[in-house]
């Protein structure tokens, strides 16, 4: 018979180690970073909220998920809403719908409350579905700088002939990033990308002066909460950067940089993954968001093997298949609003879309 067990803020700060088993380092989700961070979320927190939900098989954990709060901007008010990090259910206990069970919990934690998650499992679709959430689904796109796990993920095998492959289509994909790189200089030479060390009010106009009526809340405290911490046991590499012309910030993008023994179902080994997670364009500016990305992709570093973008905009996500990105899927988020009542929530078209939802940028 399991059982469930919600752990508070409270207990965190006194209790720091759980009384229960954990011999699958389930519990260890809510590591030492990520406690860090929830401790300083600035959407708040009261002590009698809960930081994890553990599933239990008599005292051991079998499953958990943690909570914690986020906000959203509704019609131009900002609301409380129930954001999460992790959700696992030991594969013995998957059919016995732990993991199920996890999610309900999580999203009924505050009735009243606004629920608002982003890179859900595309096995977990079909749950938010039945729990009366909108999700939306969009286009995500690599930009592939190096072939080796590609082509190894493929051929599986290591012989001499695919070091050769590798060889090849390596100096293919620097010539085209060469020449790419060229058609971005010519046609936005004007403009010029800057590293921020901080966050510049100017970026966080951009933000605010955002059209859309509905979005996850990003002002400066999010912001930089999400540059300095982290949930992941590992510190993610993040960067700010700004485009300028003639002195002025016209657009900001953000970035993150994440090592993935394997990544996504197609096998992909050892893969240092470049993407960008956060921007936006001032109004006053004459950039795009294709605008954004070519010049985005310029900034990663020499050892990132592909850029991870994605858009709401069907029209530029073909566009930019013809600059040699290619499809991987669809990236996700799934709202359930219950402070204000708008047709409009259920079009994705209404939304400020960003892959930095939720714990995204931090994880």
């Amino acid at each position: 018979m399991i059982e469930f067990y919600n752990l508070t803020f409270a207990e965190l700060k006194t209790k720091p180690n759980i009384e229960f088993k954990d011999p699958y380092n389930i519990a260890s989700t809510l590591n030492s970073e990520m406690k860090k961070a929830i401790l300083v979320n600035p959407s708040g927190y009261r002590e009698d909220e809960v930081c994890q939900i553990l599933a239990l098989d008599g005292d051991v954990v079998v499953g958990c998920t943690n909570p914690y709060s986020g906000r959203v901007r509704l019609n131009g008010e900002v609301y409380p809403a129930q954001n999460g990090s992790t959700l696992f259910s030991h594969e013995d206990y998957r059919e016995e719908n732990v993991g199920g069970e996890l999610f309900y919990r999580i999203s009924t934690l505050h009735p009243s409350r606004n629920c608002f998650f982003c890179g859900i499992s595309q096995m977990a679709i079909g749950l938010y579905r039945v729990l009366k959430f909108n999700v939306f689904e969009f286009p995500r796109l690599i930009y592939l700088r190096k072939s080796r796990s590609v082509i190894q993920s493929i051929l599986k095998t290591e012989s001499p002939i695919i070091k050769l492959l590798i060889i090849c289509a390596d100096v293919c994909l620097w010539l085209h990033r060469t020449a790419l790189s060229m058609f971005v200089k010519l046609t936005k030479g004007g403009y010029k990308v800057c590293k921020q060390v901080a966050v510049p009010q100017e970026v966080i106009d951009i933000m605010m002066e955002d059209e859309h009526p509905f979005a996850e809340y990003h002002d400066k405290a999010w912001m930089e909460w999400n540059l300095n911490y982290s949930v992941a046991p590992e510190p993610r590499k993040k960067t700010l950067f700004t485009i300028e012309k003639d002195g002025k910030i016209e657009a900001f993008f953000l970035t993150k940089v994440q090592f993935f023994e394997t990544a996504s179902s197609r096998g992909f080994k050892n893969v240092n993954l470049g993407t960008v997670m956060e921007w936006g364009i001032s109004k006053a500016s004459k950039l795009t968001e294709k605008d954004i990305n070519l010049l985005a992709i310029q900034s990663f570093d020499k050892d990132v093997d592909g850029i991870q973008v994605a858009t709401t905009d069907e029209n530029l996500a073909r566009k930019l298949k013809r600059y040699l990105f290619v499809g991987i899927g669809k990236a996700n988020f799934g709202v359930k609003i219950k402070s204000v009542k708008d047709p409009g929530l259920k079009d994705i078209n209404n939304w400020r879309v960003r892959l930095a939802g939720c714990d995204t940028l931090m994880n």
